[in-house]
């Protein structure tokens, strides 16, 4: 992978081992987002209890976003896109 790409991981589900892996190429340079597909869950979650993987790919600099729907991904994207 060239060192200027960015790696966007889709997800329904982030594990312990994938944010350890994601964190790990964010450290190496990438520029890595993250996009958790939240079914049928609140918009706001309370973020004051994240999760331990949220807080290793937060402080690896990665962005990460939690989206409600895979119409979501476009959006984010083309706002990556032309930002």
């Amino acid at each position: 992978m060239p060192r200027n790409a960015t790696l966007i991981a889709i997800l329904p589900e982030v594990t312990e081992s994938i944010a350890v892996a994601l964190a790990d190429l964010s450290r190496q340079g990438y520029s890595v987002l993250v996009l958790q597909v939240v079914f049928d869950e609140e918009e706001a979650p309370q973020w004051a209890d994240r999760p331990d993987w949220a807080k290793w790919l937060i402080g690896a600099g990665v962005d990460l976003r939690r989206i409600p729907d895979e119409a979501a991904v476009a959006q984010v994207c083309t706002g990556r896109l032309y930002a």
